[in-house]
């Protein structure tokens, strides 16, 4: 949908806006997660659709959003990780001071 709204150019202004912003909501309504396309990808983002408008084909673009959503789940993991390597940290450190007091038993609270 995005891409067909995108080649038919139903608006003088707006349409790349427009059609990000129906693709997430389909998106949205099958519980999918949303699409972003931030500023150092603007330029590969609008490259796959010239690409895909002057093959005839969406191949370009499909690649790019797949390779897209791909590096933002590495993205989300890698921060998810890191966040529970923080807590575990931080958990490590409240164990210790715990266990620095005298008759701390875990066990038995």
């Amino acid at each position: 949908m995005h891409y067909d709204i995108i080649t038919i150019h139903p608006f003088g202004d707006g349409n790349s806006r427009i059609s990000r912003l129906l693709m997430n909501y389909v998106q949205g309504y099958h519980k999918q997660p949303l699409t972003t396309i931030l500023e150092n990808n603007a330029e590969l983002y609008k490259y796959s659709l010239r690409c895909s408008w002057h093959d005839k084909s969406m191949e370009p673009f499909i690649n790019y959003m797949f390779n897209h959503a791909i590096s933002y789940f590495k993205y989300v993991i890698r921060e998810m990780r890191m966040k529970d390597t923080k807590k575990g940290a931080h958990l490590d450190t409240i164990q210790k001071r715990y266990k620095s007091i005298k008759g701390y038993d875990p066990y038995n609270e």
